[in-house]
């Protein structure tokens, strides 16, 4: 989750270019607050990491996923079941620490 008007969604940006790139991981990006023409022209300058990108200009979807703040970060698994929420930016040392594990964990058990 996250919105241009974030600035630890700016500093997160281009960790999540580097995940999506480096790591393969997939990501998908929920747009909160923003106009949608003004998130896709984030996007366009900044780069895009996600594979889709779903708004929510009016905070309907977000209040059903419990965030309140962001960015906000939830592991999905295959089978469609939230193994892991965080709050905050997604950092090297975050990935390194603790999601890389889990998530290698989660593909195993699949």
């Amino acid at each position: 989750v996250w919105g241009t008007w974030c600035p630890e969604c700016w500093r997160e940006h281009d960790f999540l270019k580097y995940l999506a790139k480096s790591e393969g991981v997939a990501i998908i990006g929920i747009d909160w607050r923003d106009e949608r023409g003004e998130a896709l022209a984030f996007l366009r300058n900044k780069g895009n990491p996600f594979l889709a990108v779903g708004f929510d200009p009016d905070s309907q979807a977000i209040m059903d996923w419990g965030v309140y703040g962001a960015p906000e970060t939830f592991l999905i698994d295959k089978k469609g079941f939230i193994r892991w929420k965080h709050t905050g930016a997604i950092t090297s040392q975050l990935w390194r620490e603790e999601l890389k594990a889990l998530m290698q964990r989660l593909e195993a058990e699949s």
